[in-house]
């Protein structure tokens, strides 16, 4: 471990090094907010995204690293959207005004045609991915946007690695399906 990887940010920030923190942020604001944002409207991913840091500022002290950060994270962004389906009652929730530029980061090419075909496919893969079961929309978007392992995804889910390999397969043949005119 080095001092300006994930655990050791938490670690400093623990003890009270607030650029630590900052740091941090500045790593993972836009996958945790994707994280909410390919499963709920604008505003509800803004709050539980909110949510999830301020849990994260508060439980600081308690830090111990025995993992990786990511897997944390994920372990109460999970909770924060688990909490929000409670309350809310809903499963999908998805506003379907949404822009897909706030969902994938652009694709650049130099070719416009081939930029055209890409963007096609690429919203055909976000509205996928939008209409998969939550189980399976879920293990997707950390595996593919999170970059989480399958471990940490059953840690992360509280499922064991079995179940997470069963969702990523239903969700990956699904989306295999639904692209084959596409591809």
């Amino acid at each position: 471990m080095n001092d300006t990887d994930d655990e050791s940010l938490m670690t400093r920030y623990a003890k009270g090094d607030p650029a630590a923190f900052e740091l941090l942020y500045a790593r993972h604001k836009q996958t945790s907010f994707r994280f909410f944002r390919r499963q709920l409207s604008n505003e509800s991913a803004l709050d539980c995204h909110q949510e999830l840091w301020m849990k994260l500022i508060k439980s600081a002290d308690r830090y111990q690293s025995s993992g990786k950060f990511a897997a944390m994270l994920y372990t109460i962004a999970h909770n924060v959207l688990t909490d929000y389906y409670r309350r809310n009652k809903k499963h999908y929730l998805v506003d379907s005004t949404v822009s897909l530029e706030e969902l994938a980061p652009p694709m650049t090419t130099p070719d416009a045609e081939s930029a055209l075909s890409r963007e096609r496919l690429r919203n055909r893969l976000i509205n996928l991915v939008r209409k998969l079961p939550y189980t399976q929309k879920e293990a997707f978007i950390l595996r593919e946007d999170c970059g989480l392992s399958i471990k940490e995804i059953a840690q992360v889910t509280g499922s064991n690695e079995e179940g997470i390999k069963s969702r990523l397969r239903y969700a990956l043949a699904k989306l295999k399906s639904g692209m084959q005119n596409y591809v």
